[in-house]
């Protein structure tokens, strides 16, 4: 009985939350913070492992097909960024959101920041100093 209780309550959760899956008619939507939150948390990209061969390139444009595949807009983010005269990159991914907010999302980990927090984001991201942004290129 147990099982079967399990069961039921496994399916109306899928019941629940399959609108959020579901592409509207006419493609892509912008989508509510929750339903980002809500396909972030199922979406299994941030739990493949880095390595050599899938970088943070990888992850981004991962979870964009991933997104685009549960019917949501989503960009590629490529940022350039120097440190000490030394240049490195690192790509997150944009979203706007349906009341017009437009977010970051960091694909290794699934979380979510503002966009003005990107500088801010990047410091903790690489945890070496201070590091100055050069070039920010958005692909939708």
């Amino acid at each position: 009985m147990r099982k079967r209780s399990g069961l039921i309550v496994a399916a109306i959760l899928l019941l629940a939350i399959a609108p959020f899956f579901a592409a509207p008619r006419g493609g892509l939507h912008d989508p509510t913070e929750l339903e980002l939150r809500i396909f972030l948390f199922f979406d299994g990209t941030d739990r493949v492992e880095f390595r050599e061969g899938f970088v943070c390139r990888h992850f981004a444009q991962t979870l964009k097909m991933n997104a685009a595949s549960a019917g949501i807009r989503m960009s590629v983010v490529y940022v350039d960024f120097a440190l000490e005269d030394v240049f490195f990159g690192h790509v997150v991914n944009g979203v706007r959101l349906a009341n017009g907010t437009l977010v970051l999302v960091e694909p290794q980990s699934d979380k979510i920041f503002p966009c003005d927090a990107l500088e801010a984001h990047l410091n903790q991201w690489v945890g070496i100093g201070r590091i100055e942004l050069r070039n920010v290129t958005v692909v939708w």
